[in-house]
């Protein structure tokens, strides 16, 4: 259990009863003093006043704790505030276990990375970030069931620009989203394999197509679990258009899950660009001549987007980047592609998508 966090330079220690910092029983001095200084908050540079109870944040009075702007700084998992010099955690009204200390630090180290990335638009971005999305819905018949999808996955398949009777690979399906907007433009003519290595995801991607398309429109539909970095070496050249959803950070699902949290770093983040850079590159060599790829992920970092770009279109002189046009509202363009964020487009996304086309 957590005991009332000693700060190590004030010597205060919060009395969560009264939602103050107590010294030996008595208030801290007031807030000009430089004892106070090691409460500053990293990410809101806001400090406490404890005497009216509320942050403050260049001499002006925010809102109290209960607030959605001091969202940034509470640890959204455990609730709990972080007193910065001694990398403590504590927890409003009670106290609380060694895993939660550590998630709550975890939590600031993702706050730090993004912080550096986005700058003072951090903060309304991590708002947008953990509110609900902007989805729109998939209906392909009064008799089938509806898909929920967010407006930006919707712009992303939509971009592929795929026109019947084309050979589509979908390389990383699952769950089903992009596949049934590729499967509503072929209209049963053509071909679409949808892939997920993962056998249970690769179920779920099945039942999906199953329940929501008409039989003439999933019928050229082949699910399929290979490991999309071999496609190739075994399928060279076979598909006029290729949407490539990339595995990745999945930054949205860190901040509302604690079990995508533990897995979450910035090493980790390294990691999945050299995954996705070989499945982009992957994707490329079983492009036809002339064909277009759309690669795509959920992340916030430009190295799980723009720099996996970059790179293949080194590695491939014969890919092009090409300009994606008729943007969602607040989308921003990016070096090679575009990248929709929440607290610009309306709840949209993430979504980063980049077009490339093999030239003949």
């Amino acid at each position: 259990m957590l005991a009332p966090r000693l700060c190590p330079v004030t010597s205060c220690i919060w009395d969560v009863s009264s939602g103050s910092l107590v010294l030996r029983g008595n208030s801290v001095p007031p807030l000009e003093s430089p004892m106070l200084a090691p409460w500053l908050c990293p990410v809101t540079s806001c400090i406490w006043d404890v005497s009216s109870g509320s942050l403050v944040l260049r001499g002006n009075s925010v809102p109290p704790l209960e607030s959605p702007m001091l969202a940034p700084w509470l640890c959204p998992v455990t609730s709990c505030i972080r007193d910065v010099p001694s990398e403590c955690c504590v927890r409003r009204g009670a106290c609380d276990g060694m895993g939660r200390e550590f998630l709550c630090l975890l939590v600031m180290e993702f706050f730090d990375y993004y912080e550096k990335l986005f700058g003072n638009r951090w903060p309304a971005l991590l708002e947008a970030l953990k509110g609900e999305g902007k989805a729109t819905e998939l209906k392909f018949g009064d008799d089938l069931e509806p898909y929920y999808l967010d407006e930006a996955s919707v712009f992303a398949a939509n971009a592929l620009g795929v026109v019947p009777g084309d050979d589509v690979l979908d390389m990383c399906a699952a769950p089903g989203g992009k596949t049934l907007v590729i499967a509503s433009m072929l209209k049963g003519e053509g071909s679409l394999q949808s892939n997920d290595r993962s056998p249970d995801r690769r179920m779920r991607l099945t039942r999906v197509i199953e329940q929501t398309l008409p039989s003439e429109w999933s019928g050229i539909i082949h699910v399929s679990g290979y490991d999309g970095m071999k496609f190739g070496l075994h399928k060279k050249e076979s598909y006029d258009k290729i949407l490539l959803d990339a595995p990745c950070s999945s930054d949205r699902h860190v901040l509302n899950s604690p079990e995508h949290l533990k897995v979450w770093s910035a090493k980790r983040v390294k990691r999945l660009s050299v995954e996705q850079g070989a499945l982009l590159a992957s994707a490329v060599d079983a492009l036809r001549l002339g064909g277009t790829i759309i690669y795509g992920t959920c992340a916030l970092s430009p190295m799980e987007n723009d720099d996996v770009v970059k790179k293949i279109l080194k590695k491939r002189p014969a890919m092009k980047s090409v300009q994606i046009e008729n943007l969602l509202p607040g989308a921003d363009r990016t070096e090679f592609g575009v990248h929709i964020l929440p607290d610009q487009s309306e709840g949209r996304g993430p979504i980063y998508c980049a077009k490339l086309m093999k030239a003949c």
